[in-house]
C-alpha cells in the first residue's frame, strides 16, 4: 500500500455540521462523495446518476472520471487506487495500516475512499480530518459520521468496521511523478499545487480509536505466553557458635 502521494481536497466544515446528501438512487455512493467534496456540480451529478445511479462505479470507472477532469493540469500526473487487504491480516497489522493512511491526511482535508465488505458490494466514503487533526469517515449517501475517537454520543470506527463487515480498504491517489508532490484541491474543487510529498505527524495517536477495527479483518496472531520458571533460593544456614560455660570457682 502506497502510503506518499494523495489526492487530497480541502473540507468545507459547513457542510459536515449541515450533512445534506443528494441520494436519490440505491447505487449512488460514489457520485454523493464527489458532490459532497464539491469534485462534481449538480449537472454533473445528475450525469453520473445516469451512467452509474442503477450500477454503480467501481474503481476503474473512479479513476478515469479524475484522470479527464484534471488531465489538462499536468501532463506528468498519476491517479490510482490503493487497496489494503484486511484478510488473514493480525490485529497490529490492520490497526498499522488505518494509523497510518490517516497520519498522511492533512489537517484540514480528505480523501476519496472506499471498502469492500465481507459479501463483495463495495461502498465509497470520505477520509477526513478536522483542524486539531482528529479523523473522521463519512458516508456522504447515508449521512452517517464516524469519530476516530471514542465518545458515547457520536458512531465510531467501530461501529462503522463492525456495521460494514470490512475486508478491503482504498482510497484514491493523485500526484505529480515528475516531481513526486501530491495533488490537492481547494474548497470549490480547483486543483492547488502540487505540495511536496507528506510527512507523518508523530504528534498524533489513533491506535485507541481504531483497535476494534481488527476484529473484523483477519485471524488474530496467537502470542505464546513464556512460563517464568521461579527460582528456589536455598537458605544458607548459619552455624552457631557454641560458648562453652565457665564454670564457676
Amino acid at each position: 500500500m502506497v502510503l506518499k502521494g494523495g489526492f487530497q481536497k480541502k473540507i468545507d466544515f459547513d457542510k459536515v455540521i449541515e450533512l445534506g446528501s443528494p441520494h436519490r438512487n440505491n447505487m449512488d455512493c460514489c457520485p454523493c462523495t464527489f458532490r459532497f467534496l464539491d469534485l462534481i456540480n449538480d449537472d454533473e451529478f445528475n450525469i453520473l446518476l445516469d451512467n452509474f445511479g442503477d450500477i454503480g462505479m467501481n474503481t476503474r470507472d473512479m479513476v478515469n472520471l479524475f484522470k479527464k477532469q484534471y488531465g489538462d493540469y499536468s501532463d506528468h500526473y498519476y491517479f490510482g487506487m490503493e487497496e489494503a487487504d484486511f484478510s488473514n491480516k493480525s490485529k497490529q497489522e490492520v490497526i498499522n495500516i488505518i494509523y497510518n493512511l490517516f497520519k498522511f491526511i492533512k489537517k484540514g482535508y480528505g480523501v476519496i475512499g472506499g471498502i469492500t465488505r465481507a459479501g463483495n458490494t463495495s461502498h465509497c466514503v470520505v477520509l477526513f480530518r478536522d483542524m486539531e487533526g482528529n479523523p473522521y469517515i463519512l458516508d456522504a449517501q447515508s449521512n452517517e459520521l464516524y469519530s476516530g475517537n471514542v465518545s458515547k454520543s457520536s458512531k465510531t470506527f467501530k461501529d462503522f468496521f463492525y456495521g460494514n463487515w470490512v475486508k478491503k480498504f482504498h482510497y484514491l491517489i493523485g500526484y505529480n511523478t515528475k516531481e513526486n508532490k501530491v495533488l490537492e484541491v481547494d474548497e470549490t474543487g480547483n486543483p492547488m499545487i502540487f505540495e511536496d510529498a507528506i510527512e507523518l505527524d508523530d504528534s498524533d495517536d489513533y491506535e485507541d480509536a481504531i483497535e476494534a477495527i481488527s476484529k473484523t479483518g483477519g485471524k488474530k496472531k496467537r502470542t505464546k505466553k513464556k512460563r517464568t520458571k521461579k527460582k528456589r533460593t536455598k537458605k544458607k544456614r548459619t552455624k552457631k557458635k557454641r560458648t562453652k560455660k565457665r564454670k564457676k570457682l
